[in-house]
């Protein structure tokens, strides 16, 4: 239930804030968007709605066309779990190759549909005496929405909500920065 509250919120202002801008879909200046052709974007940020502990996320986004972009994504996420007979330690790195579409594009805002696929490797560690107990390699296939708000021309922040096969909805907020124009 909190998930569809805050997604609805997150839509609606993104709404509003469009509909006040008076968004024109068929921007034709260059620099008037913010994605488009050769564009190069970093993202750095972390799960919100993750079940265990945050992770750390990097992606790296190429415009092929000014609507269609492609990219790479790594998290790392590591948690721990316990009994009263034995401890463990969890560590995950999860890689993906990404394909976006960006229809909304203006000034300040850019939002995007993705969808991607990847792997998954998870590796648990017995605390008490250092033994590997669990080695795990496993596909992933995502799909979700997402926008990014430009506080400057190379500079904002963004947020993503995405289901996978494996961990359901997940929620992404973090900064990203133009390297390329």
């Amino acid at each position: 239930m909190k998930i569809k509250i805050i997604l609805l919120a997150f839509f609606s202002i993104l709404i509003l804030n469009t509909k006040a801008q008076e968004i024109d879909f068929m921007v034709k200046k260059k620099s008037e968007k913010h994605f488009h052709k050769k564009s190069l974007v970093l993202n750095v940020g972390s799960d919100f709605l993750a079940s265990q502990r945050p992770t750390a996320d990097v992606g790296l986004e190429y415009g092929l066309t000014n609507r269609i972009g492609i990219g790479l994504t790594a998290r790392y996420h590591s948690f721990s779990s316990s009994s009263s007979i034995i401890n463990f330690k969890y560590r995950m790195l999860t890689t993906s190759a990404n394909l976006y579409f960006h229809f909304i594009q203006n000034r300040k805002w850019d939002c995007y549909a993705l969808t991607g696929a990847g792997m998954s490797f998870m590796r648990g560690i017995n605390v008490s005496d250092q033994t590997v107990t669990k080695d795990v390699l496993s596909p992933k296939i995502e799909y979700g929405l997402g926008g990014r708000y430009y506080f400057t021309n190379r500079v904002g922040a963004f947020v993503e909500f995405k289901n996978t096969a494996h961990s359901g909805l997940q929620g992404k907020l973090g900064v990203q920065i133009k390297l390329r124009k």
